[in-house]
């Protein structure tokens, strides 16, 4: 590890300091971090090291413009502090005690900032590979200058992929769909088939549909041959039948509000037994 030396000019040694220091001997050129303000010393000295480190924030693009504004207004206040109140807020961010030249180059940064072209350069994770995949396209195999797709650009074009797949659909595929949106309602159908979609790659893993639905099944504890309807039949036999529900059903209607309910629920189980 090398440090910088240090003389009645330059700034005490932080442990900021020594962190970068330590990046920059080991050959670091590029930085990940999640900083917030109490890292504002760390990202002090990884501005003096921009030639040889890039600092790139692991954040989405909100985040990371939302803390550079942060980080902006943080350095102009302290433009106008006193010594006193400099002093202060910078032992709050997580550095030691700083000398009076600490404080002048401390008044001094928002300045650099502003002179340096395109501010103060904050950069996300997904920003980093855009960028590299641009650097070189042939080697990643994606066109030359292309552009990233919005989040609504995104969903418009799963839209249609997906109106496209299901007008298409026939046979087995057209059956599961039409059953798959009757149970799920319209309402939960394109939240299921986001899901889905988001999973494609874990759901492959257990094979055709016919072997997923075996193992589906395994884990719900159904035999061969159990579906719904012999389920729901085991259900109302095991229940007692209508003549046990009408009972229990008038005697719950001698209770609460909450007992009448499932009362009723009973009542009208019994009533769709006896038409079947």
């Amino acid at each position: 590890m090398t440090t910088r030396p240090t003389d009645s000019a330059a700034p005490t040694t932080t442990g900021a300091r020594l962190l970068v220091d330590a990046l920059d001997a080991n050959g670091v050129t590029r930085a990940f971090c999640v900083p917030g303000e109490s890292y504002l010393a760390v990202l002090d000295e990884l501005y003096d090291v921009k030639d040889r480190i890039e600092t790139i924030v692991c954040r989405h693009e909100a985040a990371a413009a939302n803390m550079a504004e942060r980080v902006f207004d943080r350095l102009a206040i302290w433009t106008r502090l006193d010594d006193e109140a400099l002093s202060a807020d910078i032992v709050a961010a997580g550095a030691p005690k700083p000398t009076r030249v600490d404080l002048e180059r401390a008044r001094k940064l928002f300045a650099r900032v502003i002179e340096t072209p395109g501010g103060l350069k904050i950069q996300t994770i997904h920003a980093f590979c855009e960028r590299v995949l641009h650097l070189f396209p042939f080697e990643a195999n994606v066109p030359a200058g292309f552009r990233p797709l919005d989040e609504r650009e995104a969903a418009r074009l799963r839209e249609l992929s997906q109106a496209e797949t299901f007008a298409g659909a026939e046979g087995e595929l057209a059956e599961a769909i039409a059953r798959v949106a009757e149970s799920a309602g319209a309402e939960g159908f394109d939240a299921l088939i986001a899901e889905t979609a988001r999973l494609g790659e874990r759901l492959t893993v257990h094979g055709t549909a016919d072997e997923f639905a075996g193992k589906l099944a395994e884990r719900l504890g159904l035999g061969p041959g159990e579906d719904e309807a012999s389920v729901a039949q085991e259900m109302r036999a095991g229940g007692g039948g209508p003549d046990v529900w009408r009972t229990w059903a008038k005697a719950l209607n001698q209770g609460s509000t909450n007992d009448q309910k499932i009362g009723a629920v009973l009542l009208g189980a019994a009533a769709t037994q006896d038409k079947q």
